[in-house]
């Protein structure tokens, strides 16, 4: 770098800064980068673990919540400013439903604007789904470079905008420290864990839960860690089960580590979605998974070896499968977990995705001097 003038204004909202904060400071390396992080009013996330002293991004905090009209003029003072600086590309994941993206479109060349879309299709059940969807047909029909996290989520997308541009790179896995923890030996534990939506399907793994209790599988767990806007349907589905504990509310940083650690498998019921940065969490610290066998998760699990895969929608199918795994936790559980370590060694390196990133960088770079 020969320059203090930003080649690269990187723009991380709070909510994302677990997937870009082992990305950046990398890049930075290589590419002169104005980071900011988007700070949403009251959202009790935090960035302990996640944010060394070598590169940090300057916050950029909100005062209002994002459908307040007045975050608009908050929206068009950062744009300004950014406009004013010299640069070549803006990378964005915040998306800022509804005045973000409107207001990018007046103020910023859409030629240097690279859209990190997190969900393709937005899942049915998600948060404002009908506005979501609406927003992000404005976003795809007025951007013109996108960035996927998953190969299911770029042939979705090189199908829908066959002549913008498109660019791959997965998620790092993300790393909250070493932990020391370890599964109990006299129960089987499942943890469910991250923020609890609709189209999770929190219900269907509860409800299979439950029926193999009643079964008579006593030696087992259920652990639920998470935020969740609307707990009381799902409380009263638990309806205080002796072997179901829930921690409902951010979980902090420095937790996750023993939480993902001390679990046999992590399971994710999704109905829908494009892919869950839990996963590759769950094999970064040597733990298999247990998935809905929607199209997004075919890429990740290797059926048998990474993770186990049910019939979407049907908590009987998920019954079936975990019942499966707790018959046969003492004779395969030991090489399951050595299947998931050394996939994860062999997958998931670090100097791949960064390779990745840098590739559709210089790629978009250079159309750009052009």
């Amino acid at each position: 770098m020969n320059s203090n003038e930003p080649m690269i204004v990187w723009i991380t909202p709070d909510h994302f800064l677990n997937v870009d904060c082992n990305v950046v400071p990398h890049l930075a390396r290589f590419y002169p980068i104005d980071w900011i992080l988007v700070s949403a009013p009251r959202s009790g996330r935090g960035s302990d673990g996640l944010i060394n002293d070598t590169f940090r991004p300057r916050e950029y905090r909100l005062r209002y919540r994002l459908r307040d009209p007045r975050i608009a003029l908050q929206y068009v003072q950062l744009l300004s400013t950014i406009r004013e600086n010299k640069f070549k590309l803006l990378y964005t994941s915040f998306h800022g439903l509804p005045y973000f993206f409107p207001a990018l479109a007046t103020m910023i060349d859409l030629n240097k604007v690279i859209y990190a879309a997190h969900n393709v299709d937005t899942p049915r059940g998600a948060s404002s789904e009908r506005s979501m969807r609406l927003y992000q047909n404005f976003a795809f029909k007025t951007l013109r470079r996108f960035h996927v996290f998953s190969r299911y989520q770029l042939r979705t997308i090189q199908a829908m905008l066959p002549h913008k541009r498109h660019y791959y790179a997965p998620f790092v896995p993300d790393d909250y420290g070493a932990s020391s923890a370890a599964p109990p030996n006299d129960r089987i534990r499942f943890v469910s864990f991250g923020y609890i939506r609709e189209y999770k399907r929190l219900d269907i793994l509860i409800g299979a839960f439950k029926a193999l209790y009643a079964e008579g599988f006593q030696n087992i767990e259920l652990i639920i860690a998470g935020r969740c806007d609307n707990w009381a349907p799902y409380e009263a589905m638990v309806d205080s089960h002796p072997r179901i504990h829930a921690t409902i509310g951010t979980v902090r940083n420095t937790d996750i580590p023993n939480l993902i650690s001390s679990a046999h498998y992590v399971v994710l019921p999704y109905q829908d979605g494009a892919q869950s940065a839990v996963l590759p969490l769950a094999y970064r610290y040597g733990r298999p998974v247990i998935t809905s066998d929607i199209d997004a998760f075919g890429e990740w699990v290797l059926e048998g070896k990474t993770g186990f895969r049910f019939r979407n929608l049907s908590h009987e199918s998920l019954r079936d499968v975990m019942r499966a795994r707790i018959l046969a936790h003492s004779t395969s559980y030991e090489a399951v977990t050595e299947c998931v370590r050394s996939h994860f060694q062999s997958n998931y390196a670090l100097s791949d995705i960064l390779g990745r990133y840098r590739a559709f960088l210089d790629s978009a770079l250079l159309e750009i001097d052009g």
